[in-house]
């Protein structure tokens, strides 16, 4: 039987902001492929955090 907790892919750290947003992307089907730039959702925030977890999600989703 294969230990998915022991499993390296699968033991990445992500932020809170990068979870957050990973769900968000799962949950609403979101191709990353059809998401724009000026249609980033957290554009006004200045949270940096938040800015970059959507940027690394939107390429690369959970």
């Amino acid at each position: 039987m294969l230990n998915v907790i022991q499993d390296e892919e699968y033991t990445q750290r992500i932020t809170r902001e990068e979870l957050i947003i990973g769900f968000y992307i799962k949950v609403y089907n979101i191709d990353r492929d059809s998401i724009e730039i000026k249609n980033n959702l957290f554009k006004d925030t200045n949270n940096l955090d938040a800015q970059r977890a959507y940027f690394k999600l939107a390429y690369y989703t959970l």
